[in-house]
């Protein structure tokens, strides 16, 4: 007797193999019977429906047409000759019926072509193996009886009343448990924490283990599952399949969960009535972090942790993910194609809408998910093997089930027919691909300021005013004399200086002993050079307390401390000398739009202010902008229009003034650039048509070459490609 490899029945149906019994499964969804084989060599478990129970009711070694027939005399189902040939294969192919070695080679060389690679199981496999560690029935057999009472009804009312009166007390001290959260993280700690953690999620495997036992089910191996290499205890409760009733099912898979909610519950009665120390922080801990975890990593209903288990047994659907994802897969291609398939199971309406928001739902987290995980095995591991394993990871997880389902596309297009469906697929479709793959920007939109040319003056070093030349408002002429400084301490400088220099090149030209060390007189010649540089340093800072005006233009502003006598700080402004013949206009580009920036581009500047109209501009240079560029000290803030007397005008661009460049202030006061920028410098084209403030804020928005988006992505990887490949 042989099952070859095209399926054919047998000359005589083979017996089931011992170690597999079936035993009642309960009701499903549909409120239809249903039916468990355990595997009790293996530890597995395959529901059956009612159909597939009859055949194995009346299973026999006989011929396959003499089994029909004795099926149909003896059942009310109505067999054929292809159910037969589905049980048999599904029977042979997760190894229920007794075969030689010669069917199990050919069932292993027929399936060989589906297994995975080894490069892509690893990459699969390291984010989540189990290592059993240990086989703890007998153990669970003999603590049972001292546990049972934990696992009624009469301690969950209990630890409900408990946990209400403890929260009454923990709200009075509500002050006191937000100070503890708030100082719990110290480094001494962590040993301790770890070892609580251990412990909490020790007891929450137990949780799952006993309740087992308490419907009499074995638990066949404990042990170590790793997720993303973090370490996560784990329970094979499979048995829990022989329990019928959902309700039970549901206890088991929350049993981890409430176990934990119990020793939170302690451990905050714990934490009110300890003295502060180590002993009152793990207390705090276990009602609070452990438990918090706990409910956000458990009762997810979308990785298979103890919430899916849990809507699971609550809806009574069995393999709720493979089921919902076969629906949505078949609900996606009736909308997209309008193939008019069968549907994989009957559901009613309510219970369709259900399951395909529930897929539909898994995906979107389980896309998030992955690609968090891709972000974390990247920032993991050292950066060559990062980009490698995020690659996989966005490829395996992400890219490859998008690819399989276009290739059930792909293979189903003999069946596709021009619909309304179609149509409407195409056209979509088709505005995607406009959308993406059509030139439609061609602008770029800048931050900008517009001012006239301004200039704000001040002395280098502290000074003493002398004479002032000029009033607020005055017109002056380039190179006018508008004030003299003095400083008596300069003075003293420069003359000090002198006088050594002096001495030097007197010692330089009188001392004979020099002939016979022409080293000692190669340093007294640097001295000699290094005295005259700072003597020139410093005359000119002598010169720079004359201040002469710039250009042609209009003192606007003047200190208040700007007078006969008065004493100046160093770096103090002064005053601020505007030209209105000429106008600056400056831009700032980040490295992401520099290449879209180039001499001569042109454009239009569009004032903050709306009542404000636009003004014709053109890029006439673009100048590498180092970080730092940005100013913010000894800002006025009681004299905001004069921001430029202490702040350059670049400041008005950067975030902390509200605009547009995002900066980070250190303690100095200096505003440093998140990212590299550019400076660009423009000009108006056009005529000025209204009289400009002091500073003018806006926008330069450049005409540039049209650029699709999908180019525009494409740029952005390459840039992070290049940018994070530099290792």
């Amino acid at each position: 007797m042989q099952i070859n490899a095209t399926n054919t029945l047998p000359e005589f149906l083979p017996p089931l193999r011992s170690g597999v019994e079936i035993t009642k499964g309960g009701m499903d969804f549909s409120n239809k019977p249903t039916w468990v084989i355990q595997d009790t060599l293996n530890n597995r478990f395959f529901h059956l429906g009612w159909k597939e129970y009859e055949m194995l009711k009346y299973w026999r070694s006989i011929p396959p047409e003499e089994f029909v027939q004795l099926v149909k005399s003896y059942s009310l189902s109505q067999i054929s000759m292809d159910d037969l040939e589905k049980m048999l294969k599904f029977l042979s192919q997760n190894c229920l019926i007794e075969q030689n070695y010669s069917i199990l080679k050919a069932l292993n060389e027929q399936q060989s072509p589906k297994k995975t690679n080894w490069f892509l199981w690893l990459a699969k496999n390291y984010l989540f193996f189990r290592i059993p560690l240990i086989k703890p029935n007998r153990l669970l057999d003999k603590v049972y009886p001292y546990v049972r009472f934990m696992l009624g009804k009469g301690f969950a009312f209990f630890m409900f009343i408990l946990a209400i009166f403890v929260l009454i007390l923990t709200l009075r001290e509500w002050d006191q448990f937000t100070h503890t959260f708030f100082a719990l993280f110290s480094l001494k700690y962590i040993l301790l924490y770890g070892i609580a953690l251990i412990f909490a999620k020790s007891c929450h495997e137990l949780g799952h283990a006993f309740m087992c036992k308490k419907f009499g089910l074995n638990v066949p191996t404990m042990g170590i599952a790793f997720l993303v290499m973090f370490p996560m205890l784990y329970t094979d409760t499979a048995e829990s399949w022989k329990v019928n009733d959902p309700k039970e099912r549901i206890t088991i898979a929350l049993a981890g969960v409430v176990t934990e909610t119990y020793i939170a519950i302690f451990a905050l009665w714990a934490w009110l009535i300890l003295p502060e120390g180590a002993l009152r922080s793990i207390c705090f801990f276990l009602a609070t972090y452990s438990l918090m975890t706990t409910y956000l990593i458990n009762i997810s209903p979308f990785l298979r942790f103890d919430g899916y288990h849990v809507l699971s047994d609550m809806l009574s659907m069995r393999n709720l993910q493979t089921r919902s994802f076969a629906l949505t897969r078949w609900k996606i291609r009736e909308v997209l194609f309008g193939l008019k398939a069968p549907i994989p199971e009957q559901f009613n309406s309510t219970q369709q809408a259900m399951l395909i928001t529930y897929a539909s739902l898994n995906w979107v987290y389980r896309f998030f998910l992955f690609l968090g995980i891709a972000l974390m095995v990247y920032h993991m591991f050292f950066k060559a093997l990062g980009i490698v394993l995020f690659g996989i990871e966005m490829i395996y997880f992400i890219l490859n089930p998008i690819y399989q389902e276009i290739r059930v596309w792909w293979s189903m297009r003999t069946v596709i027919t021009v619909n309304r469906h179609t149509i409407i697929f195409g056209v979509t479709l088709l505005l995607i691909g406009m959308i993406f793959f059509a030139p439609w920007q061609s602008q770029i939109s800048l931050p900008a300021t517009l001012s006239y040319q301004t200039k704000t003056l001040y002395a280098d070093t502290p000074a003493q005013v002398v004479q002032l030349y000029i009033t607020k408002g005055q017109i002056v002429k380039e190179n006018q004399l508008l004030a003299v400084l003095d400083s008596e301490k300069l003075d003293f400088k420069i003359s000090t200086t002198k006088e050594k220099l002096n001495e030097l090149q007197w010692q330089n030209r009188n001392t004979v002993y020099f002939k016979d060390h022409l080293d000692q007189k190669m340093i007294l010649n640097a001295q000699i050079n290094k005295t005259q540089t700072d003597l020139a340093q410093l005359q000119e800072q002598k010169n720079r307390l004359q201040i002469f005006a710039p250009f042609d233009g209009e003192v606007e502003f003047i200190s208040h401390d700007l007078q006969i006598g008065a004493w100046i700080k160093a770096k103090q402004a002064l005053m601020v000398l505007v030209n209105d013949k000429k106008i600056q206009l400056r831009s700032y580009v980040d490295g992401n739009k520099k290449d879209k920036t180039e001499i001569g581009q042109s454009g239009y500047f569009i004032p903050e202010d709306i009542d404000l109209a636009k003004i014709p501009v053109k890029v006439m240079k673009i100048v590498s902008s180092q970080p730092g560029i940005f100013s913010w000290q000894n800002q006025n803030k009681s004299h905001l229009k004069y921001i430029y007397e202490s702040a350059p005008i670049s400041s008005y661009v950067a975030s902390l003034f509200g605009g547009k460049i995002a900066v980070n202030a250190d303690k100095t006061g200096k505003l440093t650039p998140n990212e590299n920028v550019f400076l660009l410098l423009l000009k108006n084209t056009g005529q000025l048509p209204y009289q400009l403030p002091h500073v003018l804020r806006g926008e330069v928005l450049l005409n540039t070459k049209q650029e699709t988006i999908a180019q525009r992505i494409w740029r952005q990887i390459l840039i992070l490609w290049v940018k994070e490949s530099e290792f």
